[in-house]
């Protein structure tokens, strides 16, 4: 996958991302921060997405070769994948 193909799947999260958040923040407006971003992970979970706390890489068997798919800049420290 080349830089290009990366940086398109990025922005595609980052819109879906942000659409969930604006969604919760128009039905929630006065619901504090953390409260607004734990009903959007749970919107974007109910949506089949799949959030973990480290690369999906870091759960394979250490003889299991992984490789970075997408340049430090555009990884976010919390992985995201649709199901």
């Amino acid at each position: 996958m080349n830089r290009t193909e990366q940086r398109r799947i990025a922005d595609a999260c980052t819109a879906v991302i942000a659409a969930a958040i604006e969604d919760v923040v128009a039905e929630f407006p006065d619901a504090d921060p953390e409260a607004q971003a734990r009903r959007a992970v749970r919107a974007l979970t109910a949506q089949g997405w799949h959030i973990t706390p480290e690369p999906l890489c870091a759960r394979l068997p250490s003889d299991h070769a992984c490789e970075q798919t997408a340049p430090p800049e555009i990884t976010p420290a919390a992985a995201l994948r649709s199901a």
